[in-house]
Order: C-alpha cells, then structure tokens, then sequence
C-alpha cells in the first residue's frame, strides 16, 4: 500500500515532468534569437571588488564618518565610470569588426547600434 507521502511525491514528479515537456515544446516552437547579448558580464573578481567599495560607503555612512563617506563614494565614482568605459569600448570593437547591425524584433526591419561618444 502506497503512503500518502509516496502519493503526493509521484504526483509532484509528474506535474514537474508535464511542465518540463511543455517548456521544452514552447522553446523549441519559438524562433532563435539573432540578437547578441552585449551585456557586460565582468570576472566576480571585478564584481567583488566593486561591492566592497560600496560596502565602504555603506559603513561610513552608518559610522557617521563623512570624510571617509566622501572617499569611499569618490572611488565608487571612478570604479562605476571605468566600468562604464569598458562596456563602450566592448560596443566600440564590436562595431569595428562589423558587429554594428542590430537584429530586428518580430515585424521590424534591421538597424544600426547606436554607440555613444
């Protein structure tokens, strides 16, 4: 005689093979995506990094301590702006090796990426 437990855990498992099958046809229905993930995905080093600076500010803040908030924030700036230079120069040498045309959405025509100077 099966338990109740044994009951509810069988029909767990064929819920979450029905999803998985539904999942898998709904994906595999859908057209690729021609479109490049520029996002910018940095080493957990960097990204380590820069949450112990704003950790800094956030301990000065709580400290009370507005030199060392005026510090910490400064170098947070200056952290965020090369982060913000190293994703336009990532843009930038895409776009010279002709990476620069943007795939179109459902229904509209190709263009051009828009990098900012």
């Amino acid at each position: 005689m099966r338990t109740l437990k044994k009951v509810y855990q069988d029909w767990r498992d064929r819920l979450a093979a029905e999803a998985n099958q539904q999942l898998t046809a709904q994906a595999a229905r859908q057209a690729p995506s021609q479109q490049a993930d520029v996002t910018v995905a940095f080493s957990k080093s960097v990204s380590v990094f820069y949450a112990s600076i704003r950790a800094n500010v956030r301990s000065a803040e709580m400290a009370g301590d507005a030199t060392a908030v005026a510090f910490w924030a400064g170098r947070e700036a200056v952290f965020s702006e090369t982060l913000q230079a190293a994703n336009l120069a990532a843009l930038r040498a895409r776009r010279a090796v002709g990476g620069d045309r943007i795939a179109p959405a459902a229904g509209q025509e190709p263009r051009q990426m828009e990098v900012g100077q």
